[in-house]
């Protein structure tokens, strides 16, 4: 899946309108802490989907003809990708 310009002008604008919810995503987050140990299960399944999801990254890559160590960093490089686009987004606002 390829994002257009419209798609990430509409993401951002929906991170901006984020700030509003921020109390209620405070009282989620600590209520959802409180359940400690209930969740650890949830919190490992979590783990494991993404790090499948790497692993299936990498393979897709290596079946394309891309040597393991090129998979593995263009991987690491979409994960990086993903988190400098949130970090602009934020610089940007802040500015």
């Amino acid at each position: 899946m390829k994002l257009s310009k419209d798609d990430l002008q509409e993401i951002m604008a929906v991170i901006g309108q984020a700030e509003e919810f921020r109390p209620f995503i405070k009282s989620i987050v600590e209520t959802v802490l409180s359940f400690g140990s209930e969740l650890k299960p949830i919190l490992e399944s979590f783990k494991d989907y993404l790090v499948q999801g790497r692993i299936d990254a990498i393979k897709k890559y290596t079946d394309s003809g891309f040597t393991k160590d090129e998979a593995i960093t263009m991987t690491l490089d979409d994960v990086f990708a993903v988190r400098r686009i949130f970090q602009n987004m934020s610089n940007q606002k802040r500015a």
